[in-house]
């Protein structure tokens, strides 16, 4: 009788299944349940939402309705929808290894980063949407620095100055009044370039290269 795979051979097939396949093939294996979250998590992209997660394209989405009858409102999660957010986060992400090319965030408020502590991603990309990108740093694996790629928002991120050496190309998305910080980060040799998003003298905004 087959012994089955070695342990070595399930983390392999794991590492490199599809994420959608991964998880749901996990899910139904309780000796592979025991050895996922030590595998690392390969994604081609990784998003962030107030209303759930994006991964490689695939929406993991939470909606809560609420239906008013004789003044009372039934709830169909048995917990509010913060809480079953923080869930539906911890679930996907809690004690893995996140090898990413891009992670975005698309949060209306640095309240909705709903990341567990522990996992510390490895990307090439980040696009930092409109939070602070103080939050975020302690997030990524510091030994993959510098970035690929970093998409900023300079007045949501004060002081962006002591962390532009983290990226070799910057995309500054509010142009207005960033020119003297532009010309601070150029003087960083690991900004090779920085590109200001949505300039008004030229549609594909103004390239500066070292």
């Amino acid at each position: 009788m087959s012994q089955g795979l070695t342990l070595l051979s399930k983390k392999s097939v794991i590492e490199f299944l599809e994420p959608e396949k991964r998880f749901l093939t996990t899910a139904r294996c309780p000796s592979l349940q025991r050895i996922d979250r030590h595998v690392p998590l390969r994604l081609d992209s990784l998003e962030f939402y107030d209303w759930g997660i994006v991964i490689n394209g695939l929406s993991y989405r939470l909606r809560e309705d609420r239906l008013i009858f004789n003044n009372q409102v039934p709830r169909r999660l048995p917990v509010n929808f913060p809480v079953a957010l923080k869930m539906l986060h911890d679930y996907w992400l809690t004690g893995r290894k996140v090898c990413a090319n891009s992670m975005v965030f698309r949060l209306e408020n640095d309240e909705n980063i709903l990341i567990p502590q522990s996992p510390m991603f490895k990307i090439r990309t980040l696009d930092s949407g409109n939070l602070d990108l103080d939050l975020l740093i302690p997030l990524i694996d510091s030994s993959i620095l510098p970035l690929k790629e970093l998409r900023v928002n300079l007045q949501r991120s004060p002081r962006f100055g002591e962390h532009c050496e983290i990226s070799r190309k910057l995309i500054v998305t509010d142009h207005e009044n960033a020119l003297p910080l532009v010309s601070r980060v150029l003087a960083q040799p690991e900004v090779k370039s920085v590109v200001l998003e949505r300039a008004p003298e030229f549609n594909d905004g103004w390239n500066l290269n070292t």
